[in-house]
């Protein structure tokens, strides 16, 4: 037996030399048979076992192996030395190792670690080379279940493990190679041990490792991600930690280093993304740059791509559904971008069903941008959802969660909001307990500090104006005060944090009596001495307006603010400042946002702009305190002009600084020309969702201030200037009026200059009552239901509103041209263009007058002294008039008429108005009954002229849906947008034979003039026909006919006659029917 188990043992030392596994373990199974062999041949079978597993990765091998090793382990001899029971105590835990690593079983992990802790404790102190190898092995065991469950007992372990590994040891060190592994483990350690105990030297000593040689060189991509990510955790913290703007700089260069050492395609380069986003979200939150958080969701989108449709439940694709909606949400608040919240909401919204357990981080961002979508569509159930959402967010949250100030805030936000909205005190005094919690549960040197504190300042101001005697001022202010000097002068929101400090101020000056010093100084020179809290107060308004990184409306809203508050005692100043928040109103409606947002944007701004000019009108008449012959402010009519043309019209305005002539551009530097117009028609087109309109609009801009660059072309697309506005009025006089609360005035502009009109008997309040009196008529007589006896008075009423508007404007104006009675009977009447802004142009101002006059001779109407046109601004005016392109075709006639509308009543005079158009225009192409959206618009391209009869809807909620009823209408409208993508050279005149097209219904963009006919006007059209609300078909067919019979002769049709052929036109209608202005005061011309 002793020579067969000797022979069996050679070829088992044999076999194991030769790696042929197979014989090792037949062999050494053969062995286990001999008592005194057999942990031999445990040994020898145990290792077969685990090379065989290596190779075919069978599960049983694996399982077999471990057996083995844990049985030599528990039999091992007693003649065995402390080395070799410390050697089979490591072979067991590599067994387990690798059986970790194919199952992911965490009591293999723990095994792994008993085990390599029984073999430290085995190994003597003075075989170093063994446990440096053990304190490696034991390290990397404790990573990763530290990665998989923290405990703080399993950090602190870490820690000494990977320190004693690094130590000399009797002047020895560990290999270099060993020495680079430890030094990669030790900020790993140290990051987790911050995470549970936040010891800031933790988080120093962390950063200063992953800055050194041993993890600069790691060059294997899984280190380089690892390292990638764990970068940008301990600089986020350290940014977190109060070291500053530079941390977080660090925190984006460590992932974009890590991303481009990587390949594309690696199963962990989706969370190095996320770690990017969330990274540049933070620098965005610092800086105000739109361009790091538009990085931030790109990259959040790029990880959800990685991450695979199938693995989006895992935590990663959970980490990158969550930051991706949490981004958009951001950028959505910061724009108004409707898509983004829509987007983040619903890429949340997935989140919640995707993953397997809800956390609070969960809860808290679909609350967030619930909050945010409420925002911009004021939808009270997504504010309600929002509210609950965060409430479970703070339920679940535990109180020393470094999170827990943000979901604290969160939720006071959102109830602030809704006390906001629907005034219920319980949300006001909810909203106050968490901003207080918030702001007690966050460190003074961690930014979030800020936002939780300006969180408890927004609550307060609503409390105090509530209930003022509960909010002290002067608190108020230190409160604000506080939070100013807390952030860095480099913070993006220290603008909101100078317009709460100034908001303060001003209720602390407005709670406390003038001191002795300002009665004495205003009774001595009958001046008013500017209190100083006032001065404190516009003095951080204005800080708060000039602030760059501040959203434009915040920025209005604070230049507005410190504008009103110093009105009372410095006209001048405040004027000042009201004129820069009208510059600013542009800029808050950027084209990288789509159309339905600009306009939300620039709603309600009108009140603004009237204002302003008012005010600037109000200043002109005003005399210097210490010069009475002279204006308080010289050239106030220019000025009033200025900013009427700075604030109306604003997207309208956009749009026309990119249309101009480029021809000189295209003749010089065609390449960029072609860049120019195909990013420019990008924007412009409708956005049918898969447009990046941030990216667009970016490249935009830098390719205008490429042409800018270049010699000539210095004011490429830029707004005219003054003079050049003023010289549109040698053609004949526009009038611009400004109706304010305050007083309503008209601005004579003509060759010789412009000049101001105050206008005393027209005021805002009547001229509102006179609207809603008018429009309530006209639909008292399209009402066929309504007797005659209704519509009589109806008629009278309309008639009797036209009187007026000639006896309050526009008669005092038609003489202060010099346009008198007579002045329209010769055959070439005087022509007027009105541009009546926003509330004004609800009315007809070219039918204003005394019409029963009329049929005796009289001439007091506007329609019998001038030939009226309409322009929105003079901008639009001077963009109508401008020079077209030499050469090219004539161009052709499109004709469409729609007798059938699917969805609509008939319009029985459609096809005779069709076809007596047809006669007389010149190559006319006649779309009758089926014409699509695609079919006209591709129509236009060639049209010189076009005429459409048909009906046309006004949208009230959102101007730019408004309409044409098209056959398609129901499924593909052409609507406002639709019409203003289209760019057109040599387009002249478009008739619009259809209801309501120069009609906005939308109070807070009336000054925007978004309706069918400004869209034909943008699209290149000079002359454009419109009506101002509903038509007759009938009644229609007999004006396009009169128009046209006035526009053509034996030489063809002359386009520059439109507006004086539809004079004629409707004039005839009107002596036929003088008391019916309802059938022909509708018809208006627009343009050049």
């Amino acid at each position: 037996m002793g020579m067969l188990a000797s022979l069996l043992r050679d070829r088992v030392l044999r076999a194991r030399e030769e790696h042929r596994w197979d014989d090792v373990l037949a062999a050494g199974r053969a062995v286990l048979a001999f008592p005194e062999l057999r942990s031999y041949a445990r040994e020898a079978v145990a290792e077969g076992l685990e090379n065989r597993f290596t190779t075919g990765a069978d599960r049983a091998d694996l399982d077999e192996a471990i057996r083995q090793w844990t049985a030599l382990q528990r039999e091992a001899p007693d003649a065995y030395t402390v080395h070799e029971r410390a050697y089979v105590t490591m072979r067991r835990a590599n067994a387990y190792w690798l059986r970790y690593q194919h199952d992911q079983r965490p009591d293999d992990l723990d095994v792994v670690v008993d085990a390599h802790e029984q073999a430290l404790a085995l190994v003597p102190d003075d075989d170093i080379t063994l446990r440096w190898d053990l304190l490696r092995k034991l390290a990397i065991a404790l990573l990763e279940r530290i990665e998989r469950q923290p405990t703080a007992d399993d950090v602190e372990r870490a820690v000494t493990v990977i320190r004693a590994g690094l130590a000399d040891r009797e002047g020895h060190q560990a290999s270099p190679h060993l020495r680079a592994v430890l030094t990669r483990a030790l900020p790993r350690a140290l990051w987790f041990r911050y995470v549970l105990a936040r010891r800031p030297e933790d988080l120093d000593e962390a950063a200063e490792l992953l800055g050194s040689a041993a993890v600069r060189e790691v060059s294997s991509t899984d280190g380089v991600l690892v390292f990638g990510c764990l970068g940008a955790q301990v600089h986020r913290a350290r940014y977190r930690a109060g070291q500053g703007l530079d941390a977080l700089r660090a925190a984006v260069a460590a992932c974009r280093e890590a991303l481009g050492a990587a390949p594309d395609v690696h199963p962990a380069r989706p969370g190095v993304l996320v770690q990017l986003g969330m990274s540049l979200v933070y620098l965005y939150q610092h800086t105000g740059d739109l361009a790091a958080l538009d990085e931030a969701v790109d990259r959040d989108r790029e990880a959800v791509r990685a991450v695979g449709e199938d693995q989006l439940h895992g935590p990663v694709g959970v980490d990158a559904l969550y930051h991706l909606g949490t981004a958009l949400a951001e950028r959505g608040a910061r724009t108004g971008s409707l898509d983004d919240l829509n987007d983040a909401v619903r890429t949340l919204q997935r989140l919640h069903a995707t993953a397997a357990a809800i956390r609070t981080r969960e809860l808290h961002g679909l609350g967030f941008a619930l909050k945010e979508l409420f925002d911009r569509t004021l939808d009270s159930t997504q504010l309600d959802e929002a509210v609950d959402l965060l409430r479970r967010a703070v339920e679940s949250c535990e109180p020393d969660e470094s999170e827990a100030p943000i979901v604290l805030s969160g939720l006071s936000s959102a109830l602030l909001r809704r006390y906001g909205h629907s005034g219920g005190p319980a949300d006001l005094d909810e909203a106050l307990v968490y901003a207080r919690r918030a702001a007690d549960a966050v460190p003074a040197n961690d930014p979030v500090a800020l936002l939780t504190l300006t969180s408890l300042t927004g609550v307060l101001l609503e409390e105090r104006r509530r209930h003022p005697e509960r909010v002290d001022a002067d608190d108020l202010v230190a409160l604000c005060r506080r939070v100013v000097d807390l952030a860095p002068p480099d913070h993006a929101a220290l603008g909101v944090f100078h317009h709460n400090l100034g908001i303060a101020h001003k209720e602390q000056a407005e709670a406390s009596e003038p001191d002795a010093m300002c009665r004495a100084f205003s009774e001595l020179t009958s001046r008013t001495m500017i209190p100083f809290g006032i001065v404190e107060a516009v003095a951080d308004l204005q800080k708060a307006a000039g602030s760059e990184t501040l959203a434009a409306s915040h920025r209005i809203r604070s230049a507005r603010a410190a504008a009103l508050t110093l009105y009372p005692v410095d006209v001048l100043a405040a004027l000042e400042l009201l004129e820069y928040a009208v510059e600013l109103i542009p800029l808050a409606a950027p084209r990288r946002i789509a159309w339905a947002d600009q306009q939300h944007a620039v709603k309600d701004h009108s009140a603004l702009v009237t204002f302003t000019a008012a005010a600037a009108l109000d200043a002109g008449e005003q005399r210097r305190p210490d010069a009475p012959y002279l204006p308080l402010l010289p050239y106030a009519a220019r000025s009033a002009l200025l900013l009427l043309e700075q604030g109306r019209t604003v997207l309208l305005s956009q749009m026309l600084d990119t249309r101009g002539d480029i021809s000189d551009l295209r003749r010089s530097h065609p390449g960029l020309a072609d860049r120019f117009v195909h990013l420019r028609n990008l924007l412009d087109s409708e956005d049918d969702g898969t447009l990046d309109r941030p990216r667009a609009a970016t490249e935009l801009t830098a390719t205008i201030e490429e042409i800018r660059g270049l010699e000539g072309f210095a004011s490429f697309a830029r707004p005219p200037e003054l003079e050049a506005l003023l010289a549109t009025a040698e053609a004949g006089p526009i009038v611009v009026f400004n109706c304010d609360e305050t007083r309503c005035d008209a601005l004579l502009v003509t060759s010789g200059g412009v000049r101001h009109l105050p206008l005393p008997r027209l005021t805002h309040a009547e001229l509102t009552s006179r609207i809603d009196l008018f429009h309530h008529s006209l639909a008292v007589v399209a009402d066929p239901e309504t007797d005659w006896r209704a519509q009589r008075e109806a008629q009278r009423t309309l008639s009797g509103t036209l009187g007026w508007l000639w006896d309050v404007a526009a008669e005092p104006v038609l003489l202060a041209l010099g346009i008198g009675p007579g002045s329209g009977r010769g055959d070439e009447p005087p022509r007027v263009w009105w541009s009546p802004g926003g509330l004004l142009g609800s009315l007809p101002l070219h039918a204003a007058g005394h019409h029963a006059e009329s049929t005796g001779g009289g001439d007091r109407t506007v329609l019998d002294r001038v030939v009226s046109s309409y322009t929105p601004t003079i901008r639009a005016l001077r963009h109508a008039r401008r020079p077209r392109p030499a050469g090219g075709r004539p161009g052709r006639s499109l004709i469409v008429a729609m007798p059938a509308t699917p969805g609509a009543p008939p319009l029985s005079g459609a096809s005779e108005e069709a076809a007596a158009v047809a006669a007389v225009l010149p190559d006319p192409k006649v779309v009758t009954g089926t014409a699509t959206r695609a079919a006209v618009l591709a129509g236009l391209i060639d049209a010189r002229v076009i005429h459409l009869a048909c009906h046309a809807v006004t949208d009230a909620a959102d101007p730019s849906r408004s309409r044409l009823l098209l056959w398609d209408h129901e499924t593909k409208a052409l609507n406002v947008a639709g019409v203003a993508s289209v760019a057109l050279e040599r387009a002249e005149l478009a008739y619009l034979s259809a209801c309501r097209t120069t009609y906005t219904a939308a109070p807070g963009l009336l000054d925007e003039a978004i309706h069918l006919t400004s869209a034909f006007q943008l699209a290149g059209y000079r002359h454009v026909v419109g009506t101002l609300w509903e038509v007759d078909d009938v009644i229609s067919a007999t004006v396009a006919k009169g128009f046209y019979a006035s526009l053509s002769d034996a030489e063809g049709l002359h386009c520059a006659r439109s507006a004086a052929a539809l004079r004629t036109s409707v004039l005839a209608l009107r002596d036929e029917f003088p008391g019916t202005p309802s059938l022909w005061a509708a018809y208006l011309h627009a343009g050049a």
